[in-house]
């Protein structure tokens, strides 16, 4: 998983689009903005949701509220400098072997609660409502330029003014970019985080 701190914000991406595109005001900054959020969900391959990565703020009972745009829980995390140590659900008839830190769900409260061995540096993965999400979204690395061609496309294909071969071409680039991108994110969670997460798992004080 790449940190938060190598993502882009939606925002970023739409302003970055205004100013290639030679857009003189953020005057189409809106309808740029509802255009980059529907590349999210086509890029994303994933009719419900867009994946989301954020960081979790546990309260003093270390629990954390469920946001209220999610669509489907994919996945906890604890970032530790040797990699990514998954969490694992204790309503599973059987956990993960080997694995210390567990989280359950409490319907009463509408929060997750974490083991109280759960250190803090923890990350969510969840898919989230596409209507939900603003400019403050952190784009993950791998798609920001798939999101990139695809405003371009997006952006270009309806007007006249366009000529049809420059269309096509956008088109061809946005393609091979989404597929690209979705070639990284698939390798990411079925190698990296696999990876990662072993590297972690043989570290863990035993």
């Amino acid at each position: 998983m790449e940190s938060s701190a190598n993502c882009t914000s939606l925002g970023d991406i739409v302003t970055e689009y205004l100013i290639a595109a030679g857009y003189e005001s953020k005057q189409n900054y809106p309808r740029l903005l509802d255009m980059a959020i529907r590349g999210l969900k086509e890029i994303h391959y994933d009719v419900s949701g867009v994946t989301v990565w954020t960081p979790v703020q546990l309260d003093e009972f270390n629990r954390y509220c469920i946001p209220n745009n999610i669509v489907k829980l994919i996945s906890f995390w604890i970032e530790s400098k040797n990699g990514l140590i998954p969490i694992a659900d204790s309503s599973n008839s059987v956990l993960e072997k080997g694995n210390p830190f567990t989280y359950y769900k409490n319907e009463d409260s509408n929060t997750w609660e974490f083991s109280t061995n759960v250190p803090p540096n923890i990350v969510i993965q969840y898919l989230a409502d596409p209507t939900k999400v603003n400019d403050k979204y952190s784009v993950h690395p791998f798609i920001a330029d798939a999101l990139l061609q695809y405003l371009w496309y997006a952006d270009s294909r309806f007007k006249a003014s366009v000529p049809e071969g420059a269309k096509a071409e956008m088109q061809r680039k946005y393609v091979a970019a989404k597929n690209w991108a979705h070639i990284r994110l698939t390798s990411q969670g079925k190698d990296d985080l696999v990876n990662s997460r072993n590297k972690a798992y043989s570290r863990l004080p035993k």
